[in-house]
């Protein structure tokens, strides 16, 4: 989703970098006055994540659009090197969104929200809402958060919060899942929007949230794009084949541009 309404806003001294952000355990960076862009989470663990702010500015500081890359690491360079393979800096300068990569633990994502671990679906969530009292000094649309997946066990970490939480999965990019993963048994079978790489048991669990047809299926640039009939606003998009993106999604830069572009 593109705001063509707002003039453009250099909002940030920290744009054009990557910068280093404190995601508080508690709570108290949690702050919301619009009750639109409400986003909840529990508090956990003091972590951290790294975020690119566009020199081109944004249409409106308060509410501008956020794209999230998981991955394995969580050191400086694991980010630059996923931002700039898929020249998602370039991108975030020519559509004004701000990139934020979440760190993981050094037990990696807890994709099967066991309770014993850290909840990571409420750091993802924290990792939007502390954006206003961060030095970036932006807030984020909780209604147009992207998240990209740039591994299997981030494919993971993905599926289960869209099944689990679902009204903070507004659109992903995944691809194949790591081994011995399987959907949550607790699952709400909601519909999110999503692109799909080489992942079956995503696109299905998917297409069965969304009552989709096999015929609603049509060739759209190298893809099968389906729409649903609970809600014909989100469309499910599958491809297998390509480059591998991190090893594991079969994604090419073209195509995680195209899926990041199309929120």
């Amino acid at each position: 989703m593109i705001d063509t309404m707002n003039e453009l806003t250099q909002f940030s001294p920290y744009a054009g970098q990557l910068t280093l952000l404190e995601v508080p355990g508690d709570l108290s960076a949690m702050a919301r006055t619009e009750a639109e862009n409400e986003a909840r989470a529990a508090a956990g663990m003091a972590r951290t994540m790294y975020a690119y702010a566009p020199v081109s500015g944004c249409p409106d500081m308060k509410q501008c659009q956020v794209v999230m890359v998981l991955r394995d690491s969580s050191d400086e360079a694991s980010a630059r090197t996923v931002m700039e393979q898929f020249a998602l800096d370039a991108l975030a300068e020519e559509k004004h969104f701000v990139l934020l990569f979440p760190n993981p633990r050094p037990a990696g994502w807890n994709y099967t929200a066991d309770p014993g671990g850290e909840d990571d679906i409420s750091y993802l969530i924290r990792c939007f809402g502390c954006l206003r009292k961060s030095p970036l000094g932006v807030n984020g649309f909780n209604g147009m958060t992207f998240y990209i997946a740039a591994s299997p066990s981030a494919s993971a970490m993905l599926m289960t919060m869209a099944a689990l939480r679902p009204l903070n999965m507004p659109a992903m990019m995944i691809g194949p899942f790591p081994g011995g993963y399987a959907l949550p048994a607790d699952a709400l079978g909601q519909p999110a929007a999503a692109w799909v790489c080489g992942n079956p048991a995503a696109a299905d669990y998917l297409k069965k949230a969304d009552d989709v047809p096999e015929t609603a299926a049509a060739p759209a640039r190298g893809h099968w794009l389906y729409t649903g009939r609970t809600n014909p606003n989100v469309r499910l998009a599958c491809r297998c084949g390509g480059v591998c993106m991190g090893g594991s999604a079969c994604a090419g830069s073209q195509d995680v541009r195209r899926s990041a572009q199309s929120v």
